[in-house]
């Protein structure tokens, strides 16, 4: 172990607990608790445009903390535990083929206050994970800004969505399965309206595939 590792030594992203240099980001135990909110190992869901809805807990506790961390702190890092976790809600969900995996884009003025898209980094360590190169494609595109959906009702998110994606004019989505990513899912309004511009631009299926999904207890 050099000084930088004793220093700062590598800790779960979740519970905080100190791992060894080499381990995942996520200990053993905070793996099998988010594991274990659900019979299964993964919530599903549908929707209208959705063909399937995978999240892999529910955005609470200290799940919720590390995703906030992820997303808004720059603890961009965790896209290696997240992807993973992402990867094994898939598995046991039954890995359905997908022919493309696609995010959930952001305006460009957010993306240069954030410093990052955080859904794409997010998409993007899947496809590592996953070991398929050239899956991920940047279809879709936003094409003006919205307010923020977390304070707003599930109406008014859906309106708020309205005509804010739209397909890149070199997409190419025709007859493909589309694997959609995103951080955490509340009423699916983003999901829904990105899924129904695929749908829209030829898409044969869209499943969405997501971390968190609000609504569990605690």
């Amino acid at each position: 172990m050099n000084l930088l590792q004793y220093l700062f030594p590598r800790q779960c992203c979740i519970c905080k607990e100190t791992l060894r240099q080499n381990a995942p980001y996520i200990c053993p135990a905070c793996k099998k608790s988010l594991q274990s909110q659900t019979a299964h190992g993964f919530i599903e869901g549908e929707g209208t445009h959705l063909d399937r809805l995978i999240s892999c807990a529910y955005y609470k506790d200290d799940f919720k903390k590390a995703i906030k961390a992820f997303k808004y702190y720059g603890r961009l890092y965790y896209k290696v535990p997240f992807a993973k976790l992402l990867l094994s809600a898939y598995i046991r969900s039954g890995s359905e083929e997908f022919d493309l995996l696609v995010s959930i884009p952001s305006t460009l003025l957010k993306r240069i206050k954030r410093g990052y898209n955080q859904t794409e980094i997010l998409a993007k360590e899947f496809e590592r994970a996953v070991g398929r190169s050239s899956i991920y494609s940047p279809v879709l595109k936003k094409i003006r800004k919205t307010k923020n959906q977390a304070e707003l009702t599930g109406e008014e998110r859906q309106e708020n969505l309205k005509g804010a994606f739209a397909l890149k004019k070199d997409a190419n989505v025709s007859g493909k399965t589309i694997l959609l990513i995103d951080d955490v899912t509340t009423t699916s309004s983003t999901l829904e309206e990105c899924a129904k511009v695929l749908k829209r631009g030829g898409a044969a299926r869209v499943i969405a595939l997501t971390l968190a999904k609000t609504g569990g207890r605690g």
